[in-house]
């Protein structure tokens, strides 16, 4: 497990650096407002996760990928996204400065762990435990 946790966390910076850059070109060039940019980003860097998660991290290139396995990690994505709401709300409040780098910080490691354990356990687990023996199939 700390095998793929690691592979995990170096998805998780290309995300991030995916995130960051779609973000930055939709408001620097095209001039989108922040909260559709804001969107548009994290769609980018969830489907780019995606690829990268169940190739890299949980190693599913044997097994066809399905809208059903990609609405699974989009509801799992969404739920550590939550829990890194959450705790950047909370420590906001605290902070006194307009950019809020602890509560960034804070949200990110909340959300790290949730998304790790819902992807492993419900999005690629059974992917993996029924690809052994049966490659190329659609679950």
């Amino acid at each position: 497990m700390a095998y793929q946790f690691g592979r995990f966390l170096i998805v998780g910076a290309a995300g991030f650096a995916v995130d960051f850059l779609v973000y930055l070109a939709m408001v620097a060039i095209l001039g989108a407002n922040g909260a559709l940019a804001r969107c548009a980003a994290s769609a980018a860097a969830i489907s780019f996760t995606w690829m990268l998660n169940r190739h890299f991290t949980f190693q599913l290139q044997h097994v066809r990928p399905s809208l059903g396995e990609f609405l699974r990690y989009l509801i799992a994505s969404l739920s550590g996204a939550l829990a890194n709401f959450l705790v950047f709300i909370l420590v906001e409040r605290f902070e006194t400065r307009d950019f809020h780098p602890l509560a960034y910080v804070l949200g990110t490691a909340a959300g790290l762990p949730v998304n790790f354990l819902l992807y492993r356990t419900v999005v690629f687990d059974a992917l993996s435990r029924r690809a052994k023996g049966r490659p190329n199939h659609e679950i």
